[in-house]
């Protein structure tokens, strides 16, 4: 290419033989910039010429986008009554449900959207990125509230007492903010006790949705490499073990700590086991669960969480 490009391109340039007017010169300018924009608008039109790729390769790509119900909110938000509805949108419908929670529980929301819509319920939703659900508070995640979670928890109880909300739903990676790397002002297991001791008092029941496994690999990215070569990417899935997000099975003491002040867990990790017990999925009937590597997709929170939510909470008559 480059003997080529000297001797066919460079060489006539340099001496004139080709584009020896300036006329000449922007004609071929003008050709060549034609020709760029053409292949690149023949691109976009072809989509990137997805057509080249597998059908179920495709599929895989486009769960990066499955996403929705995205909101990061703080505390001026909650103070002023713009909390995100979920379930029907009936302004008029009292609050039967409040989400609260990280990304992890964006992931989630279609889910509880779902389940609040098909009983006739109202909720609201109340999220932040890297932000645990926790009244007092706040971790060094470089992506959440920091300092303004504390002012934004206490709204959110405000709230919920003004309300009247019967139920709260606290979801979140939580074993992310127990990590090293995560600081915290407090014990983070005080705070736990706390929050669910608090919303108890203002009369609501507390929720506690256990983490969503983390398959720890781009899935997405996994998944289309797997299906290009056609391989086993079981390899990659993460396996179960005795730490539950919060705690590990052999020190349940905290789980007994939440559940004493009247808190209730929703454990979503034993629908995420495979036949075999020995890992978790990432797809199920031909939807991807996941749209990178550990947040649900639409559809995998409506497949996963939405029958988990019908099995765990008893709910009125629909309206």
């Amino acid at each position: 290419l480059a003997v080529g490009s000297w001797r066919y391109v460079e060489t006539p340039f340099r001496k004139r033989k080709l584009c020896a007017t300036k006329r000449a010169i922007l004609a071929f300018g003008a050709a060549g910039i034609a020709a760029v924009f053409a292949l690149g608008k023949i691109t976009t039109l072809q989509d990137g010429f997805r057509q080249r790729f597998p059908v179920s390769a495709v599929a895989a790509a486009e769960a990066k986008n499955d996403k929705a119900l995205t909101h990061e909110m703080n505390a001026s938000h909650v103070e002023a009554g713009k909390l995100i509805p979920i379930g029907i949108k009936d302004p008029a419908a009292p609050i039967w449900g409040l989400v609260w929670g990280d990304s992890f529980a964006m992931a989630a929301m279609p889910a509880f959207d779902e389940f609040m819509t098909r009983h006739g319920l109202a909720g609201r939703q109340v999220t932040h990125s890297a932000t645990a659900p926790l009244l007092g508070y706040y971790s060094s995640a470089p992506w959440g509230l920091k300092r303004e979670a504390i002012p934004f928890g206490k709204a959110i109880l405000d709230y919920v007492r003004a309300h009247h909300i019967p139920n709260v739903f606290l979801v979140g990676s939580w074993g992310r903010y127990r990590s090293p790397e995560q600081i915290g002002n407090m014990n983070f297991d005080q705070a736990l006790i706390n929050t669910v001791a608090n919303l108890s008092e203002v009369g609501a029941q507390p929720w506690i949705m256990l983490s969503v496994p983390g398959p720890s690999v781009d899935v997405p990215r996994l998944l289309f490499r797997a299906r290009m070569k056609q391989v086993d990417y079981s390899r990659f899935l993460s396996r179960p073990s005795s730490f539950n997000g919060l705690h590990c099975y052999s020190r349940d003491d905290l789980l007994d700590k939440i559940t004493a002040p009247g808190g209730k867990l929703i454990d979503p990790r034993p629908l995420f086991l495979d036949e075999s017990g020995t890992h978790y999925v990432i797809e199920k009937d031909g939807i991807i669960l996941y749209w990178d590597d550990g947040h649900l997709t639409v559809s995998g929170a409506k497949r996963m969480l939405t029958p988990l939510l019908e099995q765990t909470i008893s709910t009125p008559p629909l309206h």
